[in-house]
């Protein structure tokens, strides 16, 4: 389970460090996009297998995180 934004915002000492959670919510963001990126390349390859193509966009929601993509 991911940690609340409020957590996050604070190192282990217990101090405000928002440049590191800067950098953790921007990997965060590459990661998702990553996931996103496989599953659309994963859909589009088992379309084309089985004789079809997708002719409109496809809209996810992530389960995880909430986040719709589209």
């Amino acid at each position: 389970m991911y940690k609340k934004d409020s957590d996050l915002k604070k190192n282990a000492s217990g101090c405000k460090d928002l440049t590191a959670y800067e950098g953790i919510k921007n990997a965060d963001k590459a990661l998702e996009k990553e996931r996103y990126k496989k599953l659309i390349g994963a859909i589009l390859r088992v379309c084309e297998l089985a004789g079809f193509t997708v002719e409109s966009k496809i809209v996810l929601k992530d389960n995880r995180t909430g986040k719709v993509w589209k």
